[in-house]
């Protein structure tokens, strides 16, 4: 046993096997492996992460404006179809209604038709009778005769013109009941266009609005993995700040100028008289070095602890060796 001093004033008692294990060599530790991230990479991922966050949020943005947009236009079509149906079945309602109108006509002009022919017939027996009345005068004078045939032609000339302007009125009226029909066809044709480019219209409506829905869906899931990311990224952050603060203050325990200092690993005090920067051991507590070691990683501390076995072995076969020599 010896007394041992240090730089400080101090005094301390170190046993001769102590001295002989700290003579023994120490393997040197392995270097650790590469530091994670510094700060500055995690806020440029962090960073790299929030301009996604916004490019994806912007693009969220007009597709909801498209689809809104498209959801604008299809309640224009639809007005605009409900407007050419409501339109066609007035055209419809009207043309029903002249149809209608005409039958009636029509139904006036047979009466009026079966009218004139019951006149017809009336003026034929008349005519009849006339010939008759002629037939038994014949004896009377030329005159009177003359006078007869005239007045004869002139009612037979009168039923010639009047049936001949009925029969122009009927075949008028025939004419524009056809043109009616015709137009008629025209447009339940159009009004069955129409439907059928309301359906299509609404099919496709339907599928854009499917593909924008899930166009949104997407977006929406993607942006919730980058904001989940981005929490990530701000605890491993935090965490990190958190180490760097922690390993900054165990620095600053280190550094104190109480500890002992030696000379070398032989424990031997060091030359105040010509101090020299960089030169010579500090003598840490070992709850300070304990409190260290626990602001390693893991996989660092495993690396540590086997050295240290290592070490306990090789010191334990030194000793063996000594104690046989």
């Amino acid at each position: 046993m010896f007394i041992e001093g240090s730089r400080t004033g101090e005094e301390k008692v170190v046993s001769t096997v102590e001295r002989r294990e700290a003579a023994v060599p120490t393997p040197p530790i392995q270097p650790p492996p590469r530091a994670p991230p510094t700060p500055d990479a995690e806020k440029d991922k962090e960073r790299s992460q929030r301009e996604r966050i916004r490019k994806l949020e912007a693009e969220l943005a007009r597709a909801q404006e498209q689809l809104k947009r498209r959801k604008e236009e299809n309640a224009e079509l639809q007005a605009t179809n409900l407007r050419l149906v409501a339109t066609a079945e007035q055209a419809q309602r009207r043309l029903e209604d002249q149809l209608q109108s005409e039958r009636a006509d029509t139904a006036t002009l047979r009466g009026s038709l079966a009218e004139q022919q019951t006149t017809i017939n009336e003026l034929r027996k008349e005519v009849a009778s006339l010939k008759a009345d002629l037939q038994t005068r014949n004896d009377q004078g030329a005159l009177e005769k003359t006078a007869q045939i005239a007045k004869r032609d002139e009612t037979e000339a009168l039923l010639r013109a009047t049936i001949a302007a009925l029969q122009d009125k009927v075949k008028a009226t025939s004419d524009a009941n056809q043109a009616l029909m015709t137009e008629a066809a025209q447009l339940k044709t159009r009004v069955t266009e129409l439907e059928r480019e309301n359906g299509a219209l609404k099919t496709m409506m339907a599928t854009d609005l499917g593909a924008a829905r899930d166009r949104e869906s997407a977006l929406m899931k993607q942006v919730a993995a980058l904001r989940a990311q981005l929490v990530d990224a701000d605890e491993q952050v935090t965490a990190w700040k958190k180490r760097v603060t922690d390993c900054n203050e165990y620095v600053v325990k280190v550094c104190q100028p109480q500890f002992s200092v030696v000379k070398d690993e032989s424990l031997a005090p060091l030359n105040s008289s010509k101090p020299n920067p960089g030169e010579g051991f500090v003598l840490v507590p070992l709850s300070l070095l304990l409190e260290g070691y626990g602001l390693l990683p893991p996989d660092v501390k495993r690396r540590i602890a086997t050295t240290y076995e290592q070490q306990a072995q090789q010191r334990k076969q030194a000793s063996s060796l000594l104690s046989q020599a």
